[in-house]
């Protein structure tokens, strides 16, 4: 039906709904491209709080302990001296670590020092004469080259991160370093949080 200018009143009307239908599906899919963004989101928050709760758990252990777990997450998760972080396409989330890791494979100058505890404590044993256990602690005038090489193995992962790989467990120990001082007949121990791919 034209009114009085010989405008069609039905056309008008058309295309309105048009403009309105596209104005509503646009909102609907950004929405939904929104929702996805902040589900990933979630998802990568939740990703990086399970793994910083799993080595923080092992790091309050009073005793030498050991935990396998594995993960299975649909992006990148890695670890490093003081942070998980996980990424997706676009974002990244990072949580801070209460504690600081040593990376239980860990290459200084180009050449495997050691791949799990057991050579770490080998690994001691010829640079040091000792493996740093309560029976065989390292001599205390040496501490300060133990500690040194320890900063530097957990340094090593802000370059070379621990990923975590589909299928392989993920391997957090707490071991112990003991020292021994001649002078004083004490011993010390320092705890470290070694981390790595079973």
């Amino acid at each position: 039906m034209m009114d009085e200018r010989g405008v069609e009143q039905g056309l008008l009307t058309s295309v309105g709904l048009i403009l309105a239908s596209a104005a509503v599906l646009f909102f609907v899919f950004s929405s939904f491209s929104s929702l996805r963004q902040s589900n990933t989101a979630i998802a990568l928050e939740s990703a990086a709080s399970e793994v910083c709760g799993d080595v923080e758990t092992v790091a309050s252990m009073a005793i030498p302990y050991a935990a396998e777990k594995h993960y299975s997450y649909g992006f990148d998760v890695s670890i490093c001296a003081d942070y998980v972080a996980a990424s997706s396409t676009n974002i990244t989330f990072v949580r801070p670590l209460a504690v600081h890791i040593v990376p239980g494979m860990y290459f200084e100058n180009g050449s495997l020092a050691w791949s799990n505890t057991n050579e770490m404590r080998e690994y001691l044993n010829s640079s040091f004469n000792a493996t740093g256990t309560p029976e065989r602690p390292i001599d205390d005038d040496r501490a300060a080259e133990l500690y040194g090489l320890m900063d530097r193995a957990s340094r090593s992962t802000l370059l070379n991160p621990i990923k975590l790989e589909a299928g392989r467990p993920l391997v957090i120990e707490k071991a112990f370093l003991y020292t021994y001082n001649g002078s004083s007949h004490t011993l010390e121990a320092k705890s470290y949080v070694f981390v790595y791919q079973g």
